[in-house]
Order: C-alpha cells, then sequence, then structure tokens
C-alpha cells in the first residue's frame, strides 16, 4: 500500500487514528488493524456514509472482498474465497497458472474476432456457445493449436 501511494497522489496514507471525517471523505476503507473493535467501529462509519469497507481478516464487516487474477489477455480469471480463504485462492490462482495452456488466450481471441464479425442476435450466440461447448475446442485449446480453432471455426461459419 507504501508503494501505491508513493506512485498515485489519490492514495493517503495516514499515520494517526482513524476518524469519522476521514470516512466521510473516503471512497474506499481498508482496515488491517487486528483489532475487532476497531473494525466495527469503521463498520458503522462507513454504512453511515456509505462507504465500501474491506477489512482484512474479518469477512463479517467486509462490502467488498480481494480476488486473486490470473490474466490470459484477453480472458481474465478472478478467484476468490469471499474473505475465508485468501491464502487459498492465491494457491488456486498459481496452481492454474502452472496449468492453463495459452490456448485459452488464443480461443478467446479467436472467438472475439468471429464475435465482432456477426450481427448481434441469436444466430451469434448459438455460433459462440456451440464453438465453445465443441469437445474439439478443448483439445485445441490444450494443445494451443490455432490452425485447428481456426478450422473448427470456419467448418461452424460455413454450415451457418
Amino acid at each position: 500500500l507504501i508503494k501505491l501511494a508513493r506512485r498515485d497522489a489519490r492514495v493517503r496514507i495516514i499515520h494517526r487514528p482513524v476518524t469519522e471525517k476521514d470516512v466521510a471523505k473516503a471512497d474506499l476503507v481498508i482496515e488491517d488493524s487486528n483489532d475487532k473493535k476497531i473494525a466495527k467501529k469503521l463498520r458503522k462509519w462507513c454504512r453511515h456514509h456509505k462507504v465500501p469497507l474491506n477489512a482484512m481478516d474479518k469477512e463479517q464487516f467486509c462490502d467488498i472482498y480481494y480476488m486473486s487474477f490470473l490474466v490470459r489477455k484477453p480472458m481474465v480469471i478472478a478467484i476468490g474465497s469471499g474473505g475465508d480463504a485468501p491464502a487459498l485462492s492465491v494457491v488456486l490462482k498459481r496452481w492454474m497458472d502452472e496449468r492453463l495452456s495459452g490456448g485459452w488466450a488464443t480461443a478467446a481471441t479467436l472467438l472475439a474476432e468471429v464475435r465482432r464479425q456477426h450481427q448481434p442476435g441469436l444466430p451469434r450466440i448459438k455460433l459462440l456457445r456451440q464453438l465453445a461447448r465443441d469437445p474439439s475446442m478443448l483439445k485445441y485449446i490444450e494443445l494451443n493449436d490455432k490452425r485447428g480453432m481456426q478450422g473448427l471455426i470456419r467448418h461452424a461459419v460455413n454450415r451457418m
């Protein structure tokens, strides 16, 4: 957070006890005090001033939760535990990162092109669903076989 504050003028770190005035001016409050009394007080102030609160390791006070993101542009996979097991979310992200083929990004890019090339409506929806659910597509994704994906797409578009 300190590094972010140095890079972003919108982030302020206050080195004193927080006040209700601070909360009233905030867009978001992140609480990490290890003190449930403070978290409870912040929860009350945040509700009163309609400011979202993230209370670290105190999910009962949270309005928002952090997600662990795995990016395979253009795909973004968000993993969360609702505040109950954030360490497990990080482990799952690492596990997926090691195992997910780059084919997911390839497929997402190709299907995005198909989506842009066809008019909105039921035929486009059916085409994209058919392609995404085709068992061959998953095989091509696992192998990151762009040519295979392109052939499957051409065949499906020609059958429209």
